[in-house]
């Protein structure tokens, strides 16, 4: 099968192909039976997430799923704060990042809002990485306990899976952490001159996951502005390092334009994000992490 124009068609694949009783890690990749450019990178939770849809055609699937995903960030993005629900951040979905991501049935949409939405933790496991950086940010009990079983039930099925999953992944090669990125990337870990707020965790873990370096994967940035303002000028700094970088057919290699784009969403795109979290005092609550308040601790404990 020639592949989809989807990030979402190989996990859609994989998740057809385990239901079929084939393992696949072996069917997904160059020269595979769902033809694609790298070998299946994701881990098995990623594949059980996609089983629902399945049975659907391939477009007809990622549609589903980026609409799933959409709706789930756009409500969190105007979840409460401090007792009331604010519209303004709805702009970060006119972002290049989100435009990016919906165009290509990327997962950053609905990892961003699993990283939230109590019962959607377990999620995180489907892309460790940027999975991780969104734990370290809201870290939740929930998830935790999610994330243990889906592990648990992957194992069950297909034992082997991590091994075949880490082969895979230790082939790619246009994968690079923002905090590398000299000379500004390491400004990013003045972030944690703020570590009680989530945002600032959410940036610092984030500078140093690696990732394809691609607009879309700064969407978990999003998370961050508070009013209109905020997430208009990070929305318009993404247009304009997505317009900076273009296409990766300009390139002799999608490593080499991955690395490109990261270079200059650095400045562009996590710098101002960095302002944005750098002009806030450093508090946060216990409860806003979702872990319950211990007796004689205040908010910021």
């Amino acid at each position: 099968m020639r592949h989809g124009s989807n990030d979402f068609g190989p996990v859609w694949y994989g998740a057809r192909a385990l239901l079929a009783g084939q393992n696949p890690y072996d069917v997904v990749g160059p020269g595979g039976a769902y033809e694609w450019a790298w070998p299946l990178a994701y881990p098995f939770p990623a594949l059980l997430a996609a089983v629902p849809v399945a049975a659907l055609a391939e477009q007809l699937a990622a549609a589903v799923f980026t609409a799933c995903s959409a709706g789930v960030f756009a409500y969190v993005l105007t979840r409460p704060r401090q007792g009331e629900a604010r519209w303004g951040p709805l702009a970060g979905l006119l972002s290049a990042s989100m435009w990016g991501a919906v165009q290509l049935a990327q997962w950053s949409p609905i990892l961003s809002a699993a990283a939230i939405v109590p019962g959607l933790g377990w999620l995180l496991a489907a892309k460790p990485t940027i999975g991780a950086a969104l734990f370290l940010a809201y870290p939740r009990r929930s998830t935790v306990v999610g994330g243990l079983l889906v592990l648990a039930v992957s194992l069950l099925v297909l034992p082997g899976w991590p091994i075949d999953w880490l082969q895979n992944t230790s082939t790619l090669t246009h994968l690079v952490a923002p905090v590398t990125i000299l000379p500004f990337g390491p400004l990013l870990l003045l972030a944690l001159l703020k570590w009680r707020r989530p945002e600032a965790r959410l940036l610092a873990a984030l500078a140093c996951v690696p990732t394809t370096g691609t607009v879309n994967d700064t969407l978990p940035l999003f998370l961050i502005p508070a009013t209109a303002g905020e997430a208009v000028a990070l929305a318009l700094a993404s247009h304009v390092a997505q317009a900076w970088i273009g296409s990766d057919t300009e390139y002799p290699s999608f490593t080499i334009w991955a690395a490109t784009s990261a270079a200059r969403l650095v400045p562009l795109v996590y710098l101002p994000a960095l302002v944005l979290v750098l002009r806030r005092p450093n508090e946060g609550s216990s409860v806003e992490l979702g872990w319950p308040r211990r007796a004689g601790h205040d908010a910021s404990s």
